[in-house]
């Protein structure tokens, strides 16, 4: 009787460690997903970091728009400098398509994050380096404000239109 019950207790062991490292395995998926769809700044909100090499997307938020735009040359470049306190652009309107990508490449002298009030929203953490690049993309019509969280400053007003 003992014998049989220790094995019993070996099994039910066996069955909750492969099933602890099942819920393993789905978390790190959902970790490692893409995020993107209508909005990978991402439709949770979490923030981006930027990529190693100005070229690449940032490992937790990847392009949101097609991979079409990026072969055919139709993402909308936003080159933000934040330095001294100010930023630059200064609120210029850009215009996009609903789902085009935006790429934003951004030099700062300090950290900062760079949000976008959209729905969803985009958050974007910025660190004090050259060459980040944050991609993403809003699929609803309308005008949208990126500003500055560190300076307070509105960077872009985004106007999405078919």
């Amino acid at each position: 009787m003992r014998t049989s019950a220790a094995r019993d207790l070996a099994a039910l062991m066996t069955v909750a460690v492969l099933a602890l490292a099942g819920c393993g395995d789905d978390g790190a998926d959902a970790a490692s997903g893409s995020g993107s769809g209508s909005g990978s700044g991402s439709a949770s909100g979490a923030s981006a970091e930027p990529s190693e090499s100005p070229a690449e997307s940032p490992a937790e938020s990847p392009a949101e728009g097609s991979a079409e735009d990026d072969e055919a040359g139709n993402a909308v470049e936003v080159q933000v400098t934040i330095s001294g306190g100010s930023t630059t652009p200064a609120g210029e309107r850009i215009t996009v398509e609903p789902g085009q990508t935006i790429r934003l490449t951004v030099d700062s002298d300090v950290a900062d994050e760079l949000h976008v009030h959209a729905d969803p929203e985009h958050a974007f953490s910025v660190k004090a380096a050259k060459g980040q690049v944050f991609e993403f993309a809003i699929d609803t019509p309308g005008v949208y404000e990126m500003e500055s969280h560190e300076t307070g400053n509105q960077i872009i007003s985004i106007q999405v239109q078919p």
